[in-house]
């Protein structure tokens, strides 16, 4: 039952279960029915209207499954004394159409104490139906999540194959071959620890920034035997940042991306830094485009972006480009943070 519908037949409920509990033994004709049947019925709305009008405050200053705990303190700080304010008035309507003959402070504190009893009802049905609420949009989010990640592993590992980039590295090796044997030794190694780390990663949905590093370096070490001092990479990363988790591959994507698109020579070398920054990790290379740029369908970037938004809703992916730089700057997710994705 969505919440409009408990708006209505909400009260009615309670109404009921008023009359049957409590005020229903003392009718005894019809006179003393519409008394207590109008009791029962101002009890009813006037708690569950006071009540939910507290529930949307809490959900307002705590919304959200994870600050269930907030909520519920928050509610129990200002709904008691709203319980207590409404069961005096609650009262005091007893007392006018002539329930009771004097205010009684033991009488007040019976019509409190059902008044609370109501309200902690009024709590229970509005924070379970939240609570479904909630956890079918994180369900939904996740679901959605594990379609962007397996696009985006099929986009990476199609990106990785392709022939370029195959081309590219075994021209690199056969040309290490005859004059450089040691350094074709170990770019195949290279080449090959690369290949494991995707293979090994491409069913994890988060890697830790310190595994991302490790897996950059690497990659580096390809790029860098093509491009020698063309390419020039700077990497300063906190060490309290290198627990906290990003979407595996995204350093890799980004470092790629901006190899295709720009120049990459001796007169224009390409500078990239990686640093981190106010819980972030800022991608920055200098702009110099090339001329004919590589064709590209541009998903890397967009399937980035959507991920994180459904990731960390506070704080995006952001992506900046003046005149002679382009920037990407990715919000870290710390590891006591819960999303909507399991690790």
């Amino acid at each position: 039952m969505n919440e409009k519908k408990l708006r209505i037949f909400g009260p009615l409920f309670l109404f009921a279960f008023l009359l049957v509990f409590f005020y229903g033994m003392f009718i005894k004709g019809f006179s003393s029915a519409l008394v207590y049947l109008s009791i029962s019925a101002f009890y009813a709305l006037l708690c569950w209207e006071s009540t939910v009008r507290v529930v949307y405050l809490s959900r307002k200053k705590s919304p959200g499954i994870a600050n269930t705990r907030k909520r519920l303190l928050f509610l129990a700080a200002i709904g008691l004394p709203v319980a207590f304010l409404v069961g005096f008035v609650d009262h005091f309507f007893s007392f006018k159409i002539g329930t009771y003959t004097s205010i009684l402070l033991e009488d007040y504190g019976f019509i409190a104490g059902l008044n609370i009893m109501c309200s902690i009802i009024v709590v229970g049905v509005y924070e379970g139906v939240y609570y479904i609420q909630n956890w079918k949009v994180l369900y939904a989010e996740s679901e959605e999540i594990k379609k962007i990640n397996l696009t985006n592993q099929f986009q990476l590992l199609k990106e990785q194959v392709k022939p370029h980039f195959l081309f590219n590295s075994l021209n690199t090796l056969i040309s290490l071959i005859p004059t450089q044997p040691n350094n074709a030794i170990r770019f195949a190694e290279e080449l090959s620890s690369v290949y494991r780390y995707l293979l090994r990663k491409n069913l994890r949905e988060l890697s830790t920034v310190r595994e991302e590093l490790q897996f950059i370096q690497l990659f580096l070490s390809l790029l860098k035997t093509r491009f020698q001092d063309s390419l020039q990479v700077e990497i300063e990363v906190a060490e309290e940042d290198e627990d906290a988790l990003v979407p595996p591959f995204v350093l890799q994507l980004l470092v790629e991306n901006a190899v295709k698109h720009n120049i990459v020579s001796e007169e224009q070398p390409l500078k990239i830094s990686i640093q981190s920054q106010e819980g972030s990790l800022v991608v920055r290379n200098n702009l110099q485009k090339k001329r004919s740029p590589e064709l590209s369908e541009k998903t890397g970037l967009l399937n980035l972006m959507e991920r994180y938004k459904l990731l960390r809703k506070d704080h995006l992916l952001e992506i900046t480009e003046d005149e002679t730089s382009f920037r990407v700057t990715l919000p870290l997710i710390q590891t006591g943070v819960k999303t909507a994705v399991a690790v």
